[in-house]
């Protein structure tokens, strides 16, 4: 009796263990399958250690002359691929750190996918013809100086989302079960969509052959949304800070198989203090019932970032 007992017993903790297991699994494909569209990120830009370093020496009148190299480790930490971005090297006296090359530097890398959850990654070298010999011969007295390294970066980048609206064709209708109501809490938004600048909010409001929506966008990341991308970074003015690009909204408000565009206001948009809001209406169905659908979302905008590095050229000229 008492073996059977502790069968039994293994038995049921067996199934336990394996149903936790098996829920485990479930949870964990579930994330690898979605979240890449997760997060407030573009791209993630930082020098490699010691690349340049903090403290150059300039040996004067000798062959053993340092050199400065300059190599930025890129990370895509947003679900967008970057095409023809570029870098500029920036900031210092180019009559003391020489011989690097005032011409961008081409970039490609690609984003956050179901097959890379990671996202892409590059170490590229700003100084890739030649390292900058530091000189300070042409400066009497100079003892030592700081010098600022400032790495740009400009790239194109995409916001997408489908945050999942109600379109009922009878919203003041409260008799019998509906798939969902207009006031529903509007989901698909939380935790941004893999890009520096995110959709944080949408509102909803339904009428009898109409549906409003209210959408709320905002940048999240520490560079700057600029809307003309050949001026970066030298040349843009205050005024195309925050300018997006384009943008698209498109959903199915008709009941058909297929998605229609809405009416959307500003026809620009402008970002004030990093946040704009697009006010949108579509022609929605008056016939059949209440269904759920994505709220296609795309914003297109230029971007800008940038990481600066202070290092010191130290002289070791002999004092007369």
């Amino acid at each position: 009796m008492k073996t059977k007992i502790i069968i039994i017993f293994t038995l049921i903790l067996m199934f336990i263990i394996s149903g936790c297991t098996g829920f485990s699994r479930d949870r964990a494909a579930s994330t690898v399958d979605t979240e890449f569209h997760k997060g407030t990120q573009g791209l993630d830009m930082r020098f490699v250690k010691n690349n340049p370093p903090s403290l150059v020496y300039d040996y004067e009148g000798t062959t053993n002359q340092q050199e400065v190299t300059v190599m930025v480790e890129l990370r895509n930490k947003g679900a967008f691929d970057i095409s023809s971005g570029k870098l500029y090297l920036s900031g210092f006296d180019r009559s003391i750190i020489k011989d690097i090359s005032e011409s961008a530097i081409d970039f490609n890398i690609e984003g956050k996918s179901r097959f890379n959850s990671e996202g892409g990654f590059d170490v590229i070298t700003l100084t890739s013809d030649k390292a900058g010999t530091v000189d300070l011969t042409d400066f009497l007295g100079v003892d030592s100086i700081q010098q600022k390294m400032i790495v740009h970066a400009c790239y194109n980048y995409e916001t997408t989302a489908a945050p999942v609206v109600c379109i009922d064709p009878d919203p003041y209708r409260e008799v019998g079960e509906k798939a969902c109501k207009s006031n529903d809490l509007i989901t698909g938004v939380s935790g941004g969509q893999g890009a520096p600048l995110i959709i944080t909010k949408v509102e909803e409001e339904m009428a009898p052959g109409k549906v409003f929506f209210k959408i709320h966008v905002s940048k999240s990341g520490p560079g700057t949304v600029v809307g003309i991308f050949n001026d970066c970074p030298f040349d843009v003015k205050y005024k195309d800070i925050g300018d997006i690009l384009s943008y698209t909204i498109t959903a199915n408000t008709l009941g058909a198989t297929s998605t229609n565009s809405g009416d959307c206001e500003p026809s620009k948009l402008k970002l004030i203090d990093g946040k704009g809001v697009i006010y949108c209406n579509f022609d929605a169905t008056t016939d059949g019932s209440a269904y759920k659908t994505p709220l296609n979302i795309k914003l297109e905008y230029g971007y800008m970032d940038s990481v600066s590095k202070q290092i010191e050229i130290r002289s070791t000229a002999s004092p007369n």
